[in-house]
């Protein structure tokens, strides 16, 4: 006997209270958390968001930013980041993504109660508010954060559409999907098998005729987009940069950190998955599972490290609603079980988090010091210019004279010897573009690419001229002094603690 997607196991005819409130406190909660962890948070932005922020502050501000080079839309979430910047700095961009993350959440649930019942969609919520990675992206102000909770929405949709058969849920998926693909354009390897979910009913002719509205809708949404940002339906410039990113890892470092991604909750539903095997379940659990290996698989196959906790998160939504499943039923059978379950679970995604917020540099003790003292005309050098430009374009004084020479700039004619500073940046020594550090070395300087140690590299004479001078993004590892070639001398400046 086929069970339709209405049909629920263990249903709850009529949901408890406490089901009814974890529908709210689980979100809540969320949201709370992540404000303590922005308000408190202690490292500053990365690259992404550095760059949705000063894009979207050069959009307000009619500065004309090249936004060809992206991959998803300028005009969805670095506008709403930009905006949010010019409020309240980082701290507001990163409280708009948290509250984008809590309105998945929520739309999470919606979706998971569909699909099952009450009690596994605050299960599914629950382990999905505490996984590690999905916690850390709920600050991390990036396009993904629109993307996901569009892609959830059309979900939803997709599954109220199936069992109402309404054309009204059909446009209401065909335009959420058409915002996860321009918010962010390869969202439509994770979107299409979510889809699919609409043909777990098993009513195909029915499900086939909406779906062409859907498909309609989406069409006529994102080509027309596409054609007026960048002159033509498909995005070349974006999709072969995406394509072409070099590897950094092997390829069996990379499926480690895809292991280290996935590992528990593809565990929790690959037992879901048998479990719903046996209640003649299989489309279901085959589409769930199905719908989160896309990504990861992509990037192995293709070798590409870049983004791959961002978009592994979008797997997420098909594999928690298996999780919730899972642990729903565990937990009437046996709590004992179940509970170190959930502790493990929730030590594992606090692990994930810290290690998360901390996989990148903070270059503010720099711009500390050196927005004080920058002038109208000055050209500043350093590898990743995003994380400076972000300030320099917050403040008028600045914003339309002082220029940013990074590695991107260099590579393609800009010349660093120019530049009357240069600021040494975090850079892991596994990246094998080393061209700013060799340009630098060419004009007299050695930007530092072994950080975290201690490591003084003597500086020719010409560095003593009062054109240049050297800034080091220690932040808070310490402190790092720079010494002229004759050694008699110390030169540059000392970043110390705080």
């Amino acid at each position: 006997m086929t069970a339709t997607m209405s049909s629920t196991v263990d249903a709850d005819a009529s949901p408890s209270r406490g089901l009814l409130l974890a529908r709210w406190l689980i979100p809540l909660g969320f949201f709370a958390l992540q404000c303590v962890v922005v308000v408190i948070a202690t490292n500053g932005p990365f690259l992404d968001e550095a760059v949705n922020a000063t894009i979207g502050l050069q959009i307000w501000r009619r500065l004309g930013p090249d936004v060809t080079w992206l991959g998803g839309s300028a005009y969805v979430f670095p506008v709403l980041a930009g905006a949010a910047y010019g409020l309240g700095g980082l701290l507001a961009v990163r409280a708009l993504t948290a509250a984008l993350y809590t309105l998945t959440l929520i739309t999470f649930h919606r979706f998971v109660s569909r699909l099952f019942d009450e009690r596994t969609a605050s299960w599914a919520t629950g382990g999905l508010a505490i996984n590690g990675l999905f916690f850390s992206l709920g600050h991390f102000a990036v396009y993904d954060s629109v993307a996901i909770l569009m892609v959830c929405g059309a979900a939803y949709a997709a599954v109220r559409m199936s069992q109402t058969g309404r054309v009204r849920w059909a446009v209401a998926c065909g335009v959420a999907s058409s915002l996860a693909i321009i918010a962010k354009y390869p969202t439509v390897i994770a979107l299409v098998p979510m889809l699919a979910l609409s043909m777990v009913d098993g009513r195909p002719r029915r499900t086939a005729g909406l779906m062409a509205i859907v498909v309609t809708c989406v069409a006529l949404a994102v080509s027309t987009y596409m054609y007026l940002v960048y002159g033509f339906v498909v995005p070349q410039v974006a999709w072969s940069r995406a394509l072409n990113e070099p590897a950094i890892f092997d390829r069996p470092t990379l499926i480690f950190q895809v292991g280290y991604a996935l590992s528990l909750p593809l565990a929790l539903a690959l037992a879901a998955v048998s479990e719903l095997w046996q209640l003649q379940r299989r489309r279901l659990a085959v589409i769930l599972f199905g719908a989160s290996l896309p990504w990861p698989i992509l990037h192995v196959v293709l070798d590409r490290y870049v983004s791959l906790v961002k978009d592994c998160a979008f797997g997420f939504l098909a594999l928690y609603p298996l999780v919730g499943f899972g642990m729903a039923r565990r937990w009437t059978a046996s709590r004992r079980f179940s509970l170190p379950i959930v502790v493990a679970g929730a030590i594992w995604g606090a692990g994930q988090c810290y290690w998360q917020d901390r996989s990148w540099g903070d270059l503010r003790p720099v711009v500390r010091h050196l927005l004080p003292q920058l002038r109208p005309s000055d050209r500043v050098a350093l590898e990743h210019g995003w994380d400076l430009s972000m300030y320099v374009v917050m403040d008028r004084t600045l914003s339309s004279s002082v220029s940013v020479i990074d590695r991107y700039k260099y590579e393609h004619g800009e010349d660093v010897c120019e530049a009357d500073w240069i600021v040494g940046s975090r850079s892991d020594p596994e990246d094998t573009s080393d061209a700013m550090t060799q340009a630098a070395v060419s004009c007299g300087f050695v930007i530092d690419r072994l950080f975290p140690y201690e490591f003084f590299t003597p500086l020719p004479p010409l560095v003593t001229q009062q054109r240049w001078q050297y800034v080091s993004s220690v932040g808070r590892r310490g402190h790092r002094r720079v010494r002229s070639a004759l050694g008699k001398e110390w030169i540059g400046l000392e970043q110390r603690r705080g």
